[in-house]
């Protein structure tokens, strides 16, 4: 998002630049099936790296029944993002994996993703 001729997003990208933890994020495609061989290709799997935080919900969505103990919320920035995080791939960040659970927003800048975890 451009304001006044400023890249909001790349600003906020270059402020946090090498100050969040790595992330590795991947999807996983299945393998198409070929119906003349009557065989399923092997799945494919994409990775794109960047940088971000883990933080818990609040205690009182799980208290309410909107989120479970292992869920977390990611923050990721999406400067170096090769694709947009979708339900089901996984984030591997600060020595955890976790897999989207909720669907992904994105900020109005499209500086940032954040994402629900689960591990």
């Amino acid at each position: 998002m451009s304001l006044f001729g400023i890249d909001i997003a790349e600003l906020i990208a270059e402020g946090f630049r090498g100050k969040l933890n790595p992330i590795t994020l991947s999807h996983t495609t299945p393998g198409e099936y070929n119906a003349i061989t009557d065989t399923v290709a092997d799945p494919v799997t994409t990775t794109t790296t960047s940088e971000g935080i883990v933080d818990e919900f609040d205690m009182r969505l799980e208290a309410e029944g909107l989120l479970t103990r292992n869920q977390r919320m990611i923050l990721i920035l999406a400067d170096n993002l090769t694709f947009d995080p979708k339900i089901g791939d996984t984030i591997s960040i600060d020595s955890e994996d976790f897999t989207i659970v909720g669907i992904p927003s994105q900020d109005p800048a499209k500086a940032t993703w954040t994402v629900k975890g689960e591990f």
